[in-house]
Parts: C-alpha cells; sequence; structure tokens
C-alpha cells in the first residue's frame, strides 16, 4: 500500500491542478488502478492533457508508483504553481 507522502502529493498536486479540493476517495481510487494505461484513461476523464502541467502530473504520478519514489518530503512538487 501506498504511504501517506503519496496521498498527500496526489492530494496537494491534483488539487492545484483542479483549482478545488480533491476528496480523500478520489485519491483512494486513483491510488488503487493498477496499471498506467488504465490510471491515463482514468485521469483523462479529469485533467485536460493539452496542458503540460496536467500531463507532467500523469508522468510523475506513474514514475512515483513504478519506483517507489512516494515517500513524504520526496519531490515535494512536480507541478509548477
Amino acid at each position: 500500500m501506498f504511504e501517506n507522502g503519496m496521498l498527500t502529493w496526489i492530494d496537494e498536486q491534483l488539487s492545484i491542478l483542479l483549482d478545488f479540493p480533491v476528496p480523500q476517495d478520489l485519491i483512494e481510487y486513483i491510488l488503487g488502478i493498477e496499471n498506467a494505461r488504465d490510471l491515463e484513461d482514468y485521469l483523462k476523464t479529469l485533467l485536460d492533457f493539452n496542458n503540460p502541467n496536467h500531463r507532467r502530473f500523469l508522468t510523475e504520478l506513474i514514475r512515483r508508483r513504478q519506483t517507489g519514489t512516494h515517500r513524504l518530503g520526496e519531490g515535494r512538487s512536480s507541478v509548477p504553481s
């Protein structure tokens, strides 16, 4: 299971990108998606992939899930405010 750092990172980044607080159940749903293709397909329903910041979020999320670099404090933000 993912650590609180990953939950916090997704919460912070999606809240910035979507410009509203993201519900905890949405974050948990995103974390429950097992493969990158399904994750991308789902996030395309939430994000505008014509926006480079939105694409960057997906890329970073997949990278963090694959490498396990989701511990609190690592790479605090990949999406500029």
